[in-house]
């Protein structure tokens, strides 16, 4: 089923729960399939977003709309939002991530092999990482989102290294604002020196605002396995390293910037450049074997081609696979030394 055929199978008129940053991405998915959402519901925000009114959700008088949860929740709050929900009299409630789940794709011209896609069932460590694995594979090849497996696990990039409450050197590609660094100093994990890499400027300016206070170096630039300008192409709220793209980002290769730093934990979430930065950093993997989480949620042949590559690479890794969220988003590999 396509994005367009989903989208279409939604009764009624639309509102969005949530009107911050997932909310406007959703919004202008509706409006682009000539859908348009007749309110926001939200219980901070006020006026309008996106020229769309937003209401309170007690205040708010159609109960018989179609509400899309628009905020990105971990499973055990997402029920409780919607079981709010329910107890004000709406009735029909889709999770937005599910939307979401409909524009991860391949990669461009990529052939799908069958034998690449069973590999990892022979080595993926655990049940947990088998389901996750098995369930969200195939609820992306069948575009049918109701059997899709998430995990208990709520620390997105520490669950299977949690123990560890020490880094020397944590590399953070994809920063952001330092939301993970953060996490982890609230989770008491104690980090040594600090590495991040943002290349959109909005958000690196509040990265170095978080990170004034520890032992950090951040870049103002993504991670590739080059050093240069790469193009973007940014629809459907996702950003996707694109040859047509028209969006320029400056990016490092991590073998030439970090060369001689050692590194005993490396994060990767990058809007599906994830691959590139991985070989951009062979060498320094090899050489420190640092614990990994690498983001596969980006394309569908990730939640193979990933885990593929380092496993072929033979550096004694035990791998799991993690789903922080719903309908197979923010599924993390972790690639754990020590275990065997």
């Amino acid at each position: 089923m396509t994005l367009k055929d989903y989208l279409n199978t939604m009764i009624g008129d639309i509102v969005l729960y949530g009107a911050g940053g997932f909310g406007k991405e959703l919004a202008n998915v509706f409006i682009s399939h000539n859908i348009q959402p007749i309110a926001f519901l939200d219980k901070k925000i006020t006026g309008t977003v996106e020229n769309i009114d937003v209401f309170h959700p007690t205040k708010f008088n159609d109960k018989n709309v179609t509400v899309i949860l628009s905020i990105v929740l971990h499973k055990t709050v997402r029920n409780e939002v919607i079981n709010y929900l329910k107890e004000l009299g709406y009735k029909n409630i889709i999770d937005g991530q599910v939307i979401r789940a409909h524009y991860v794709d391949f990669e461009q011209d990529y052939k799908l092999v069958m034998s690449d896609r069973l590999k990892p069932l022979s080595y993926l460590a655990d049940e947990e990482s088998i389901l996750a694995y098995k369930q969200n594979v195939e609820s992306h090849l069948s575009r049918n989102y109701e059997n899709y497996f998430e995990s208990d696990d709520y620390m997105q990039y520490f669950a299977k290294i949690e123990n560890n409450n020490r880094f020397q050197t944590f590399v953070d590609c994809g920063a952001y604002i330092g939301d993970t660094l953060l996490e982890a100093l609230k989770n008491n994990i104690e980090i040594e020196t600090y590495y991040g890499f943002e290349p959109i400027s909005e958000n690196f300016k509040k990265l170095q605002d978080n990170t004034k206070n520890i032992s950090a170096t951040i870049y103002n630039a993504g991670v590739s396995n080059s050093s240069g300008l790469l193009y973007f192409d940014n629809k459907l709220g996702s950003s996707n390293a694109n040859q047509n793209g028209k969006t320029p980002v400056q990016v490092v290769k991590l073998d030439d910037v970090l060369n001689d730093v050692y590194i005993d934990f490396l994060k990767m979430d990058i809007e599906g450049e994830e691959i590139n930065a991985l070989l951009g950093a062979k060498n320094m993997i090899h050489k420190h074997k640092p614990n990994m989480a690498i983001c596969v949620y980006h394309y569908i042949n990730h939640f193979w081609d990933i885990p593929n590559m380092i496993n072929d690479w033979d550096l004694g890794y035990t791998f799991y696979m993690r789903a922080h969220s719903s309908a197979c988003m923010e599924t993390v590999l972790y690639a754990i030394q020590g275990e065997k």
